[in-house]
């Protein structure tokens, strides 16, 4: 078994520690980019509903508005 110096298990534990701290943060910023992603995947997707809600709304007025031009004809027939 080996024996080691004071400063050597020191330097050692100071390594550990440093690796465990880089871990930390590593984790830390992989949580927030994946929080993030899905903040920005949640807000394009209310965005997206609110687009196609108009969207649905144009269609239904065109088809409307073809309705009653062709009530008109059947009316004038």
């Amino acid at each position: 078994m080996q024996r080691w110096s004071m400063p050597m298990r020191q330097a050692s534990w100071n390594a550990c520690a440093e690796r465990a701290r880089e871990e930390r943060r590593t984790e830390m910023k992989e949580s927030v980019l994946r929080t993030s992603f899905v903040a920005l995947i949640a807000f394009l997707g209310l965005a997206a509903c609110e687009t196609v809600e108009g969207f649905g709304q144009d269609v239904e007025a065109g088809g409307e508005a073809i309705q009653d031009a062709s009530n008109e004809v059947q009316e004038d027939l």
